[in-house]
Parts: C-alpha cells; structure tokens; sequence
C-alpha cells in the first residue's frame, strides 16, 4: 500500500509584540494574521516514485497584500531548511507560470535552476502560458547555507 505525503500550512504573521495592532494599526486581540498557504510534499508522480528517489514538490501562495514583502522568500527559504535538514529530500522542485516574472526572478535568485518548460499548458485570459519548472538540488542548498555533509 502507498501512501500519499504532503505538509500543508496556512502562513500567518503575528501582530506586533509591543501594541497588539496589525500593520493597518487596527487591534486584533493578538491573533495571527493569514497570509498564504505552503504545501510541501510530493507531485503527481506515483508516490513510491518521489519517496524513493527522496524528491518534493513545493507550492506557496500568498495572499495579494502580502506579495513584494519578502514573504515569499522567506517562506520559501522555511520550506527547503526543512526538506533538506529534516525530510531528507536530494530535491526540491518549485513551478510558475510563464506571466509570473516575479515567481521567475524570486527562484533563480535563490539558487532553483530551470529544468523544463510545460509548453503552452496554463489558459488565462484569453492566452496560452507555458509552466516553468525548477529545482535545487540538496548540494546547492548547502552550499547556500554553509552546511556540511
């Protein structure tokens, strides 16, 4: 029997430690504010597949007025320190659609390299985009944080 695995987490950030107030200033009685959600875990392939081969997929979305904040970054950095240090993943794939220039940027500057383009697969408004796919390899995410083998 195969089991399916994945980690899926609402992304939230707290109100400021000294008010109690949101970033409108509003008080919100110190709850967590959602920004997004992250999914690691494996794709569509079959799950024996990823399990053996030690590879994830992540997904992050992140609500509209929390994007160009830093947040993707930061999330994403959170999601590979796991897979890595804990999950014992050799790799980690991420993907975005060809408009998403900024999702593009984000993943090269990071260290994902690009591995395949799914031509012409995302229908939106009216127009066909291509799914770029990256991934980083365990090796590269060391090298990014210094940590050794």
């Amino acid at each position: 029997m195969f089991r399916a695995w994945s980690f899926q987490g609402a992304l939230s950030r707290s109100t400021s430690p000294t008010d109690g107030k949101d970033d409108s200033g509003k008080k919100n009685g110190d709850q967590p504010i959602p920004t997004g959600v992250l999914v690691v875990g494996w794709e569509a392939a079959p799950q024996w597949d990823q399990a053996h081969h030690r590879s994830a997929t992540i997904g992050i979305s992140l609500a509209a007025e929390y994007q160009n904040q830093g947040y993707g970054r930061e999330t994403i950095n959170w999601a590979l320190d796991w897979a890595f240090r804990f999950g014992a993943f050799h790799s980690v794939r991420i993907a975005t659609s060809l408009f998403n220039e900024r999702a593009q940027s984000l993943y090269l500057k990071m260290g994902f390299v690009e591995e395949e383009r799914d031509r012409e697969a995302i229908w939106f408004d009216r127009k066909w985009y291509d799914v770029i796919r990256y991934s980083m390899l365990e090796h590269k995410w060391e090298g990014l944080r210094r940590v050794k083998n």
